[in-house]
């Protein structure tokens, strides 16, 4: 029974589950003298500034080797590497000890990126990991142990560290194993040197000059995971100004307590702003986009209006999979789109009680008692998804006169190797340091032990995706200001540049036009984006999409477009419904070779259109997104296994279960690819 897995996670879920207590117990300390802060390039003054905004590409989502659940898999990266790499440079990627050395490098850097190490472990990785700055504790039995949780590895290893962890997290955990616990004067002490450390390796990575070549934006992870679902939010904020240390989930056990402590110490007449980003909802436990608290308190028009403006984007792709929508017609909040089992890291078969499909099926969430383990993939709920969130958030307008959960889009990696952007899927070498850092590793699943190691989903890992923000120029402050706006949009680690307008002005050959911004703004709103039925005119309200395809590099160029459809989600009689719309391209003659990963075939190098949904209702709210898709291209794990058959010189015929080449050859990873784009919705409000 999949119970049992949960049962060999016991020790760890009762650590996330008890976010409420404080896991220190110590008192704020005073901040240490800071240094000076970077001077924010003023709007206009970069050397590429236009008011009609362009694409910035970067990574919001990543950690380095301050975050424990990355240096317990040998990751020795700081944030100070993971910006340079970010800026082109290449870097170690992890290995295990006495093994050779490896690298990774960006062929195409990043305009933007932050880090964002989980904010709960800050002190205690420090204490046991740093050594050039040794104390009493590294010495002690729990810094001992997660030590050797590391380098055992295996199975013990695993064990050693899932107890290690609920030590941290548990302050009175037997033998009083907690470092923290027993010294919070120390871990106090170096919470606050590893937070400043992070802040101004940020301030350190910024351009500062007319070039604004680069964007480090300050932030970090408040790791919520209660009953081990994923509730986890990145923070990221606006300037050089922060908070005295990070608020972790202890100090701040939900969502609704995280906007408020960010509130009450985040001082915007003191030039501090930042936003939280939900991340990875797929693996949610159906918590993520509730229209209640997790105590079960229903939302009200201000707590909902609360968080749109705390959580004004959300990530909709990463290492861990796809969040757009799960296929499945008989789930609330399911789909019938096809295209919604793209990296899936779940499986999409929901369980209906049938005794033959034993394990091969995944239950609701919302069908267990207790919904137990999403982040393990131990059950599913499609509200979790962005699509059921925008149907459920259209539906709470209704009943509560607001709408929570009115966001926009954006993709990130989640790496764990400090190697922001590392996306492409010609040269990936894993995320998560030593767990999936051969090829072995990347495509045959191992046998799930603990929910700390890659668990039997992980083969349908994935390079992850991009944040795109439209922005006038290339500063903290303008990009946060797209954030805020919700002029962003994802892709799953391609570089198509998407952008959308709607108005009820906007002009039916826009794309034929030189100006097609220009009119964009002069006559609609941009993607993330509202309209209301104050201009309507008896007829539906027009959008104008263009995409450009991803140009790529000189040894691997871009992959073709194939079409834009648009996804629409209404409520009508206070009920969600879905529709997708193909408004541009079409099916094309294109195919790939799954022995050379070549493409074959036609396709389109850009696609615009301006579109008007046949089926409007004054009368209805409505969210319309565009999704854009190439044509097929070769997976990582397809052209990583055509290449490690050929040099062992084997086929499929001769692979056997068992064998480490197996997961090459069983059929349950695609070999194909159809990588996207997704706009922000822009949302139609009747008044």
């Amino acid at each position: 029974m999949r119970m049992r897995h949960i049962i060999k996670n016991c020790a760890i879920l009762i650590a996330f589950c008890l976010g409420s207590v404080n896991s220190w117990g110590m008192a704020s300390l005073p901040k240490e003298t800071e240094t000076p802060k970077i001077q924010e390039v003023a709007m206009g003054d970069c050397e590429h500034y236009t008011p009609l905004n362009q694409p910035y590409f970067g990574d919001l989502h990543m950690h380095t080797g301050l975050s424990l659940d990355a240096v317990q898999y040998f990751t020795e990266s700081t944030p100070e590497t993971a910006y340079r790499f970010a800026k082109g440079e290449p870097m170690p990627q992890p290995v295990k000890k006495g093994d050779e050395p490896r690298y990774a490098e960006l062929e195409r850097p990043l305009d933007f990126a932050a880090v964002t190490d989980h904010a709960e472990w800050l002190a205690v990785t420090n204490v046991c990991f740093d050594e050039t700055d040794k104390s009493l504790s590294y010495y002690g039995a729990y810094c001992i142990s997660l030590r050797v949780g590391r380098d055992v590895g295996g199975t013990v290893g695993s064990l050693v560290k899932m107890f290690s962890l609920a030590a941290n997290a548990i302050p009175w955990f037997p033998f009083e194993m907690n470092v923290c616990a027993a010294r919070p004067d120390l871990c106090g002490e170096r919470e606050l040197s590893v937070w400043n450390k992070i802040t101004e390796a940020a301030d350190d990575a910024q351009d500062s000059t007319t070039d604004c070549s680069f964007t480090a934006l300050k932030g970090y992870e408040w790791t919520g995971t209660p009953l081990y679902n994923n509730l986890h939010r990145n923070v990221i904020f606006k300037g050089a100004e922060t908070i005295d240390k990070p608020i972790d989930y202890y100090q701040a056990s939900t969502p609704e307590k995280l906007w408020s402590e960010l509130d009450k110490t985040c001082d915007k007449d003191l030039g501090c702003e930042v936003l939280a980003i939900p991340h990875n909802a797929n693996i949610s436990g159906g918590l993520m986009y509730k229209t209640e608290t997790l105590w079960g308190k229903r939302y009200t028009k201000e707590m909902a209006l609360k968080r749109q403006t705390s959580e004004p984007i959300s990530e909709i792709v990463q290492a861990k999979g796809a969040s757009e929508c799960f296929q499945d017609a008989t789930a609330p909040y399911g789909s019938t789109d096809e295209e919604c089992n793209f990296e899936q890291i779940v499986q999409t078969n929901v369980c209906t009680g049938d005794e033959v499909e034993g394990e091969q099926c995944t239950p609701l969430c919302s069908s267990l008692i207790v919904p137990l383990g999403g982040f393990m993939g131990e059950c599913v709920e499609p509200s979790d998804f962005t699509r059921g969130a925008i149907r459920r958030g259209l539906e709470a307008k209704v009943d509560i006169g607001a709408n929570p959960f009115k966001f926009g889009f954006i993709g990130s990696t989640d790496t764990h190797n400090g190697t922001p952007g590392d996306v492409e899927e010609y040269n990936f070498e894993g995320s998560h340091g030593t767990s999936d850092s051969t090829v072995e590793q990347r495509v045959t699943s191992p046998t799930k032990t603990t929910g700390l190691d890659l668990t039997e989903n992980g083969r349908f890992y994935n390079p992850g995706g991009l944040a795109v923000i439209w922005a006038p120029q290339n500063t903290r402050g303008a990009l946060f200001d797209a954030m805020q706006r919700r002029e962003t949009y994802a892709t799953s680690g391609t570089r198509i540049i998407l952008r959308m307008f709607s108005g009820w002005g906007l002009n039916d050959d826009m794309c034929q036009s030189s100006n097609f911004a220009q009119q964009g703004y002069d006559n609609g709103v941009a993607m993330g984006g509202d309209l209301n039925n104050a201009g309507y005119n008896g007829e539906a309200p027009k959008f104008a999409v263009s995409a450009l395809m991803d140009a790529g590099v000189e040894s691997y160029p871009g992959t073709s477009l194939q079409r834009i459809q648009m996804i629409k989600v209404w409520e009508e009689g206070g009920e969600s419904l879905e529709k997708v719309f193909d408004i541009a391209g079409g099916a094309t003659d294109a195919s790939v070779d799954l022995d050379t990963c070549l493409p074959t075939g036609s396709g389109y190098s850009n696609l615009c259109t301006v579109w008007q949904d046949p089926e409007f209702e004054a009368t209805e709210n409505a969210a319309y997104y565009a999704r854009v898709l190439e044509n097929d291209s070769c997976r990582y794990s397809k052209r990583q296994c055509n290449t490690e058959l050929q040099k062992q010189g084997l086929t499929c015929g001769d692979i056997t279960p068992g064998h480490e080449l197996y997961g090459c050859c069983d059929g349950k990873v695609p070999d194909t690819i159809k990588e996207r784009a997704w706009s922000s919705p822009i949302w139609y409000s009747t008044l």
